[in-house]
């Protein structure tokens, strides 16, 4: 099988935009599961598809692929269902969710992440 054979064309579009806009990164990575499992392997390569951690100017065409792609690869399961809205995980999830929804003519519901000292919690706007 060649490279990128058993990709769409929209996955690899994506896989291009996550190259070109220094999203890919090798390394050593610490990931969130250290919190609880220090002990944990690094992981060997690190995708961070924040506005901040990519090349300047990147950014719109990196959120306009991933919207791209996933929208391409759920049509079929939107489709059979009834889907209300579209919501993005804050912070990271927003961006994308708002590309989304544009793509998808799906409403966005837009939710805020509030940091306590009982934990983390998520409220719908």
């Amino acid at each position: 099988m060649a490279k990128g054979e058993h990709l769409s064309k929209s996955q690899l579009i994506l896989a291009d935009a996550i190259w070109a806009a220094g999203a890919f990164k090798v390394g050593s990575f610490r990931l969130k599961l250290h919190e609880t499992d220090p002990e944990a392997p690094f992981s060997p390569f690190y995708i961070s598809m924040r506005e901040k951690n990519v090349k300047e100017g990147q950014y719109p065409m990196l959120q306009k692929a991933t919207a791209n792609a996933l929208y391409i690869d759920t049509l079929p399961l939107v489709a059979e269902r009834n889907i209300d809205y579209v919501v993005g995980i804050p912070n990271a999830g927003t961006p994308l969710a708002e590309a989304y929804a544009v793509l998808s003519d799906i409403p966005q519901l837009k939710m805020t992440k509030v940091e306590t000292s009982a934990g983390r919690f998520y409220h719908l706007l």
